[in-house]
């Protein structure tokens, strides 16, 4: 699941810029 989320935050995240605090809550 985790890494599920993380590809989908990564999508995300060429979108919206995530702050890298948001990836390490994750």
């Amino acid at each position: 699941v985790m890494t599920q989320l993380t590809v989908l935050d990564f999508s995300a995240n060429q979108l919206q810029p995530i702050p890298y605090e948001a990836f390490d809550c994750l």
